[in-house]
């Protein structure tokens, strides 16, 4: 994730302004965070921007010692499908 992913709550932000400077719409900022009320913000949450950084996963398989291991082949499954 990056800090594009992200945006902190600074005093003074609406969720319409966040929304201004970001590019994304109000609607999407609630729905991606789970806000029920735009006008109830508080300074220092951390609101995500995008899909990716509410849904992403990293996945990485460590040896005993806490070393990634690469070039495993591996199925994931999520809800019964492979993704």
């Amino acid at each position: 994730m990056t800090n594009k992913d992200f945006y902190t709550v600074q005093s003074n932000d609406t969720l319409f302004g966040i929304s201004r400077r970001t590019g994304v719409p109000v609607s999407e900022l609630a729905k991606l965070n789970g806000i029920r009320n735009p006008n109830r913000i508080e300074v220092g949450e951390r609101l995500a921007l995008n899909r990716q950084a509410v849904c992403g996963v990293n996945l990485q398989f460590l040896d005993r010692d806490h070393n990634p291991l690469r070039d495993l082949s591996y199925v994931i499954r999520y809800c019964g499908k492979e993704v």
